[in-house]
């Protein structure tokens, strides 16, 4: 018998590599509003802080008005899907991981703060696209 029935995983990051995703949309956001874009460096810094979308257009490009932060914030939406599809992948070993959760018996959430459903994704990384779309939620 399992201590546990359910285990909980993020999906950014932990499943998924999606900061490279993140950085680009970033970076093809603030060009296409004509923003300077900042180096890899400070991009990937804000990624890690973990912020809301919204902040991290106001953390990389002070000078936004609050109507211009909401338009990167839905042009980025937009972008994102595809640029997800080409830049996000598997960490190695995830497939086995959850596999042996399936056969343990163990019902494994996968949780995102993504505003789309990222993990079903037919192109992308996601988990439905690597065989993994039964036993998980």
């Amino acid at each position: 018998m399992n201590a546990f029935s359910i285990a909980l995983v993020d999906f950014d990051g932990t499943l998924v590599a999606t900061h490279p995703a993140v950085a680009e949309c970033l970076r093809q956001t603030l060009s296409e509003a004509r923003e300077e874009v900042p180096l890899n460096k400070e991009l990937f810094a804000v990624i890690a802080r973990g912020v809301p979308l919204a902040d991290a257009f106001r953390l990389l490009s002070p000078g936004l008005t609050s109507k211009q932060i909401e338009e990167c914030v839905r042009r980025y939406r937009v972008l994102y899907p595809q640029i997800d599809i080409a830049r996000s992948v598997l960490y190695e070993g995830v497939q086995s991981s959850l596999s042996r959760l399936q056969t343990m018996g163990i019902c494994t959430v996968v949780l995102s703060n993504k505003g789309y459903p990222s993990d079903q994704n037919p192109s992308g990384p996601g988990l439905a696209n690597r065989g993994r779309s039964g036993g998980y939620r």
